[in-house]
């Protein structure tokens, strides 16, 4: 199911900073990668901090900037926008993981909000039995 959140155009947004006593330059360096329109998380390509205005390179060109709600490890991933508890992570085009509680916009995804799917299917209980105890 394609998801459409205004990234299929290609047409992406830079962030301007702010640089005291110089004037504003747009960044064009890629913060978070995003590989397939499916994603709803980006992957840090170095250590974040909050409150940064991301920039956002998909696969197809620039995706909107992101401002983080929290600190994004090199290599982790950050929520492309809201993921409602329940809901799956999808990461390169495939589902990742299943997220234990509600997720915003611009945080840090990780173990502390979502469940590997092997470790979520190693730790249900089983629907049925077929082994017949006593026999």
């Amino acid at each position: 199911m394609p998801l459409s959140h205004g990234w299929e155009s290609g047409q992406g947004v830079g962030v301007t900073h702010q640089v005291k006593g110089l004037r504003q330059m747009k960044s064009t360096t890629p913060d978070l990668l995003v590989l397939d329109n499916a994603d709803n998380v980006g992957t840090a390509l170095r250590a974040l901090a909050p409150d940064v205005v991301a920039v956002v390179a998909g696969a197809h060109g620039p995706l909107p900037a992101l401002t983080l709600r929290a600190p994004i490890p090199f290599g982790h991933k950050a929520a492309l926008w809201a993921i409602p508890q329940g809901e799956l992570v999808v990461k390169h085009g495939h589902p990742i993981g299943r997220v234990t509680a509600d997720i915003a916009a611009g945080e840090h995804v990780h173990v502390h909000n979502v469940i590997s799917l092997s470790r979520e299917t190693d730790t249900r209980p089983p629907e049925s039995s077929t082994i017949n105890e006593g026999a």
